[in-house]
């Protein structure tokens, strides 16, 4: 008889309110993931904007087992994930010239924008030089505290004073 660690069952689930980094919209999350040799490997996540879009989705998995209380892990992994990526993935973007409005008055250093004036928002980290606006790092906020933190990593990492 298989060790059930070992079996690779399939399961789903399905949560509302969750935010969906592209639209930055709180929407139903749902997902596929199997336990296997002891590890959860995620096979598939989507958004939805009902919970039957989902069911949909995730009548293809067949005699998968439902279980809506897992769900949560699997978008809190996915969402971790995501920013962890966002992070390590640096970018030296230009964004523009220094000789441009809004930059041109603005003196060099960091600064970190808010896309949108309220949360869910896209955050920047941008580094004004002499002569270019540079993206550095970018990510989705929550919240004020998502927001705070990010703008604390920045200082710790690029040893800045925060201000």
């Amino acid at each position: 008889m298989k060790n059930l660690q070992e079996t690779n069952i399939t399961y789903v689930g399905v949560k509302r309110h969750c935010l969906d980094i592209f639209s930055l919209k709180y929407r139903w999350f749902g997902a596929a993931w199997l336990h296997t040799n002891q590890q959860r490997i995620i096979q598939n996540y989507w958004f939805a904007d009902t919970e039957q879009e989902l069911l949909t989705k995730l009548e293809d998995y067949g005699k998968a087992i439902r279980d809506d209380s897992a769900v949560e892990s699997v978008y809190e992994t996915i969402r971790s994930d995501q920013t962890k990526k966002d992070w390590e993935h640096r970018t030296l973007k230009p964004i523009g010239s220094r000789n441009r409005v809004p930059w041109k008055r603005m003196k060099t250093g960091w600064y970190v924008l808010r896309l949108q004036s309220t949360f869910p928002c896209y955050s920047a980290a941008v580094h004004v030089k002499t002569f270019f606006v540079w993206m550095i790092h970018s990510t989705v906020c929550e919240n004020q505290q998502d927001f705070d933190e990010f703008i604390k990593k920045i200082s710790l990492d690029h040893k800045l004073s925060h201000q």
